[in-house]
């Protein structure tokens, strides 16, 4: 998309395309995180709590 014309591409240049796919990826993260469609319902394990006192 960013290359010329005569070269077989858009000619859009490289920030145009770029801020385009930035903002869809922004988007997608956004959406996945706030609607959580692609959660399998598995929470993560509670990571293992260490006691200070018993730790060498």
């Amino acid at each position: 998309m960013s290359q010329s014309r005569d070269a077989g591409g858009l000619g859009l240049g490289t920030v145009g395309p770029s801020v385009v796919f930035l903002l869809a990826s922004v988007v997608l993260v956004v959406h996945l995180a706030r609607s959580r469609v692609d959660a399998t319902g598995e929470r993560p394990a509670e990571p293992a709590r260490i006691n200070a006192r018993s730790y060498p």
